[in-house]
């Protein structure tokens, strides 16, 4: 499901309590066994030394982007067990029995846009519905205008 399609069936709201789950790569080691049981000093694997503290700025600056939009929800960082893929940054949204992936670098294969999903968050949840009670007063009676007719604009 998409987010779009969660908040207009009234599943997804700011309030649910989403549990948010950021997987991202971490640099990693590979086996110490490869060589005998000895450390290989080339077993040290890294996409490049300047990735690691991008997945780390990332991870945080989406965390915060989703305790922003979900205020009532939490943010788990490589929930899972076992270390992640290398080259991964996921960002998936639960919710009751629901899932929606907000974001797959290993399937898109680009970083994701700040902005994007910012505004993928916002755009999504500024269609929930709302229910709106209006009473019109009387600005020299002050009592309730009955039978008064409302139009509403969207902008």
């Amino acid at each position: 499901r998409t987010l779009r399609q969660a908040t207009a069936r009234g599943a997804l709201r700011r309030s649910t309590a989403v549990r948010a789950e950021i997987v991202h790569c971490t640099w990693q080691r590979a086996d110490p066994r490869a060589r005998g049981g000895e450390q290989d000093p080339r077993a040290t694997v890294s996409l490049q030394r300047e990735d690691d503290s991008k997945y780390l700025r990332y991870r945080d600056e989406v965390a915060q982007a989703l305790r922003e939009a979900f205020p009532n929800g939490r943010v788990e960082c490589n929930p899972g067990p076992g270390k992640p893929p290398i080259g991964a940054f996921e960002v998936v949204l639960r919710f009751g029995a629901q899932e929606v992936v907000l974001f797959s670098k290993r399937f898109l294969r680009r970083w994701p846009s700040l902005d994007g999903i910012r505004h993928a968050l916002e755009g999504a949840l500024s269609t929930e519905k709302v229910t709106v009670l209006l009473s019109l007063i009387d600005s020299v009676a002050g009592d309730p205008v009955r039978g008064a007719r409302l139009g509403l604009f969207y902008l």
